[in-house]
């Protein structure tokens, strides 16, 4: 075995390959285990109620089409739906999202000329 590098331990080394160094620690000291209530409980980021995504779009809509006289928001904020708006709406059936994505885009030019005013 060649020598470790400057500062490496050769304790540490030899022990890297030995099963429950590192990652067998959190089985003896994971939060579960303390009964401490500490558990992740944070819903699964990765888990998109699309109906939540549908009533959130839809008041998004709503919102631009009853902006007659002003628009309902700064350029910025304008930016900011243009973009997410049709990302939010990839969590919808296919036919929905397209449909509300068409209907948000014909808002967003008419509020585009509300903005230039």
């Amino acid at each position: 075995m060649p020598p470790p590098p400057y500062g490496a331990c050769r304790t540490h080394q030899n022990l890297r390959g030995r099963r429950g160094h590192r990652g067998g620690t959190r089985r003896f000291f994971g939060t579960a285990q303390l009964g401490l209530g500490l558990e992740d409980t944070r819903p699964d980021p990765t888990h998109v109620d699309p109906q939540e995504v549908r009533e959130e779009l839809i008041a998004l809509l709503a919102t631009a089409r009853a902006a007659r006289d002003a628009a309902p928001w700064d350029r910025r904020t304008h930016r900011y739906h243009q973009v997410v708006f049709p990302q939010m709406a990839n969590w919808l059936p296919a036919e929905e999202a397209d449909q509300l994505r068409f209907e948000f885009a014909a808002e967003l030019e008419r509020i585009e000329t509300l903005l230039a005013a």
